[in-house]
């Protein structure tokens, strides 16, 4: 690992992390990237280095794999993320950060859910919109620079709107929430032509399903229909109607198979009973199964 670390080429330092990736290594990588630049003394060409280093990370990040995630006990990824480019920072020169970070920024290469953590750590350490506390005595840019990143992160969210890519991302209510508190006006002009179209509103619903995990004899997969994020944009009942009629289309079939089973979990949760002791009870793999068959 230090070969990658200090001595590959660009081209090396993508194709190594990757490999590691695919070797379901990378929660390694990342322990050992944190562990090394934390105890870099500032010099020139560490500084550098780990510029590169945090480029590559960051482009490569949307496709890394959490090898510790069969495991109940787990590290999000997200947090690993956090670190490394707290580790990494601390070792570029003051004067160097917001450049390097704006230049990141602007890296259409870099998915928008890496923008989105990066810029999220970087609001927590100036308190905004949130109430949490950062780890960080001093934020690693000035609150002027911040807004300057907000402004990029506006720009690469409207891009994404206005490509009908963005509810495609995992992290599309998480940008949506965070434009929503950054710019209201942009925010709600998109929102409201968001879900017109059927196959918007399947994309919508799925990315408002989220994902957990349950222990018995095994650690097995549970799905969570986040109803107040869908209710904050379109009467619920009207939703499912849609969804419904939607999921017995032949663009239904045709979406990925991550899509057809959170859409069968949001139908799965609309359809349960009213009696208070079903609300709680989790959608698994074998319920998901069981509705794609029936539809």
């Amino acid at each position: 690992m230090d070969f990658l670390l200090f001595h590959a080429t660009e081209d090396e330092l993508t194709e190594s992390i990757l490999k590691i990736n695919s070797q379901q290594k990378i929660v390694c990588l990342l322990d050992y990237i944190v562990a090394v630049f934390k105890q870099k003394q500032l010099r020139l060409e560490h500084t550098e280095r780990a510029k590169l280093i945090l480029e590559h990370l960051l482009r490569c990040w949307y496709k890394l794999h959490d090898s510790d995630e069969s495991s109940f006990w787990t590290t999000p990824l997200d947090w690993r993320l956090s670190w490394n480019v707290e580790a990494l920072l601390n070792v570029i020169d003051k004067s160097a950060r917001f450049s390097t970070i704006q230049l990141l920024f602007e890296d259409k290469s870099i998915d928008i859910s890496t923008i989105l953590t990066v810029l999220r750590d970087f609001e927590t350490q100036h308190h905004r919109f949130t109430e949490s506390k950062s780890s960080q005595q001093e934020g690693f840019i000035s609150l002027d620079e911040l807004l300057e990143l907000e402004k990029i992160f506006i720009n690469r969210i409207v891009s994404e709107f206005e490509s009908g890519n963005l509810l495609n991302n995992d992290a599309a209510i998480h940008a949506i929430w965070l434009l929503e508190q950054i710019d209201e006006p942009t925010a709600k002009y998109y929102t409201d032509r968001m879900i017109d179209s059927d196959s918007s509103l399947a994309k919508f619903i799925s990315a408002s399903v989220r994902h957990g995990k349950g222990m018995g004899r095994t650690v097995y997969k549970i799905w969570t229909v986040r109803k107040d994020d869908i209710k904050k944009y379109i009467d619920i009942d009207e939703a499912y109607t849609r969804i419904l009629a939607y999921a017995h289309t032949g663009e239904f079939l045709a979406l990925p198979a991550d899509k057809k089973e959170n859409i069968a979990a949001f139908l799965i949760e609309m359809e349960k009973p009213n009696e208070s002791n079903s609300i709680n009870e989790s959608i698994l793999s074998s319920n998901i199964e069981i509705k794609l068959k029936e539809i």
